[in-house]
């Protein structure tokens, strides 16, 4: 079943479907955390549905290039995009998973890495605002786009009040819940209809 939902989840990336392929062997190969598929009853939340690793190759490049010192997944899941990204590089990261099975799960994984931080908790409850993060990776873990406006709205709420540049990494957002982010710069993307990856800052386009 994992991997008829691989092969399913791959498929649908279209022209990239040889690079995603190449890339989920490679890392799996390699060692790295497998790819699994969470389907969440919940009227909230999106299915755990991982990062692929032809996305995580690309986005720790930027990482490396921007200085990122600390990284929060919102919606961690199993925590796959952590443990590619701290094979890598060493800085603080912190995820927070809502569905306590996987979030045990995902604590298990990092319980002997002090740099690791995951926690059990709802991303709407906003009480990772107390945290201080240089970049936020979103893998769309909501289905309304309201939803999805209001946390994006509290994040960069906050930050604009520091006058700090943040960063967002958002994981096959679609087109109609990126639209908030129409003001804000767009570094970095790989499109693909309503998958891909786009890296946003906080600053605002004149």
């Amino acid at each position: 079943m994992k991997i008829l939902n691989l092969l399913f989840i791959i498929l649908s990336y279209r022209k990239y479907f040889l690079h995603i392929l190449f890339f989920e062997f490679y890392y799996l190969v390699k060692g790295y955390k497998q790819s699994s598929v969470n389907i969440i009853n919940n009227n909230n939340f999106t299915d755990n549905i991982p990062c692929s690793y032809f996305f995580l190759h690309k986005i720790i490049k930027f990482l490396f290039n921007n200085h990122i010192k600390s990284l929060i997944d919102l919606g961690c899941g199993g925590g796959r995009s952590i443990y590619f990204f701290n094979k890598k590089l060493k800085i603080k990261y912190y995820g927070i998973e809502y569905h306590a099975p996987i979030f045990d799960s995902c604590k298990k994984l990092f319980q002997k890495y002090d740099n690791v931080k995951i926690l059990n908790g709802d991303i709407l409850s906003f009480n990772f605002l107390d945290l201080d993060n240089d970049c936020f990776f979103i893998n769309d873990p909501l289905r309304k786009k309201d939803d999805f406006d209001r946390l994006i709205s509290k994040i960069t709420e906050k930050y604009e009040k520091n006058k700090k540049l943040i960063y967002f990494i958002l994981i096959n957002i679609n087109e109609n819940k990126r639209k908030i982010f129409n003001k804000y710069k767009l570094i970095d993307s790989i499109q693909i209809k309503s998958k891909g990856y786009y890296i946003y800052s906080n600053e605002k386009i004149l």
